[in-house]
């Protein structure tokens, strides 16, 4: 056995434990249902298969015999599919953690070139397209190899620039950093390929999971975990950020469920937990990327709007009433949702994050009052005891 093929099983192996400590480790979030988890775990999966068929392909190379040439096609294969499928899996994952949805049409979009290159994978079993394996076991990479890297490369990019367009969107109010997979990746892929020999690929895909799932547990303390917002935390963060006072034109909206309390006491406390996780994704679907959205307290939500433009937050205050009256036709549950809203714009270092939250919270109590006055039967709960 040749000492560069022992080099690939001991850097394969460090990637194989590392994915294992993080699943030990990480039990609970990766067991969880959500859309995310599943996206880590398929991330975990290729990088572990990655690491084992990575060892099998060093193995089998230039190697005699049939045998050696089968498992040489079929790892080559799967090892370019694993690649491509982590780093549109990571495109995927990265707008959902970072916009809160993915709409039909992003992932179409982004699925699209894995697509194509699943497609040319499956042509090359018939026709050499990516890669070739001679009469001798000898491999060689062929042209469309290079549009599978540029592919893959380019769901890299995709999330950095969105990464950055989010953080500049919200004055760098984000805690995720969109690098701790792309950086280790872009660096052993890169290395790689320069220097073929170096089998670092599937090593740094591992550590950059690894740095993925330490960033989200990092930034566990800024979310709401029954609702998948940024907390209460996040805004006390904010308040003792450059002493509470931002330098970016924001507008805040306050929103408060009408008739939360008589979702509780009619249908159970289980049942207003899935209304608030219900009000959570339709404020996101309505908000989108122009602001961020928070779990203030209970049944109340803030949204910081990135924009001072009144037309612009009347039309997203708009659309928060559409998506709430879609929801009650669209989705059969046995409650209906409407909030009561305030909104203030906050000038750049006039006001503190507390008193900006004062002002929109008396702003949505005036909308409160009046959804109570037109609709006496919803108050299950004094006037001017609003908060819990």
């Amino acid at each position: 056995m040749s000492p560069s093929t022992l080099t690939v099983y001991g850097v394969d192996l460090l990637g194989e434990l590392l994915m294992v400590t993080m699943l030990i480790c990480n039990v609970w979030r990766l067991r969880e249902s959500s859309h995310e988890s599943r996206l880590l775990r398929m991330l975990v999966a290729c990088a572990m298969l990655g690491c084992m068929l990575d060892s099998v392909f060093a193995t089998c190379e230039n190697a005699p015999g049939a045998l050696a040439r089968g498992l040489l096609v079929g790892s080559g294969t799967i090892l370019y599919a694993a690649a491509t499928i982590t780093c549109s899996c990571w495109a995927l994952f990265i707008t959902l953690h970072m916009l809160g949805l993915v709409t039909p049409l992003r992932r179409r979009l982004l699925t699209a070139p894995a697509l194509v290159c699943l497609a040319l994978l499956v042509g090359n079993l018939f026709t050499p397209l990516v890669f070739h394996v001679d009469a001798h076991n000898a491999y060689t990479h062929l042209l469309f190899s290079d549009l599978l890297a540029v592919i893959d490369y380019g769901y890299f990019f995709y999330g950095l620039a969105l990464e950055a367009r989010l953080r500049k969107s919200t004055a760098g109010l984000r805690f995720f950093p969109g690098w701790a997979l792309i950086f280790p990746v872009a660096v052993g892929g890169s290395v790689q390929i320069l220097f073929p020999p170096l089998p670092l690929f599937w090593a740094t895909v591992s550590v950059g999971i690894a740095g993925t799932i330490t960033s989200l547990q990092n930034e566990d303390i800024y979310r709401d975990r029954l609702t998948g917002l940024y907390n209460r935390a996040f805004l006390e963060y904010l308040k003792n950020k450059d002493g509470g006072k931002t330098g970016v034109e924001m507008t805040g909206v306050m929103i408060d469920l009408n008739g939360f309390k008589s979702i509780n006491d009619r249908f159970g406390h289980a049942m207003g937990d899935q209304a608030l996780v219900d009000v959570a994704h339709t404020l996101r679907r309505a908000v989108g990327d122009i602001g961020v959205t928070v779990r203030y307290a209970g049944d109340e939500f803030v949204i910081l709007l990135n924009t001072r433009d009144g037309a612009v937050v009347k039309r997203t205050m708009t659309a928060i009433r559409q998506s709430f009256s879609l929801f009650n036709v669209d989705v059969k549950r046995p409650y209906q949702l409407s909030a009561s809203m305030g909104q203030y714009p906050l000038a750049p270092g006039s006001h503190s994050i507390e008193e900006f939250i004062e002002t929109i919270d008396r702003a949505m109590y005036e909308d409160k009052r009046r959804y109570y006055q037109e609709h006496p039967e919803a108050n299950r709960r004094a006037e001017g005891s609003h908060r819990i």
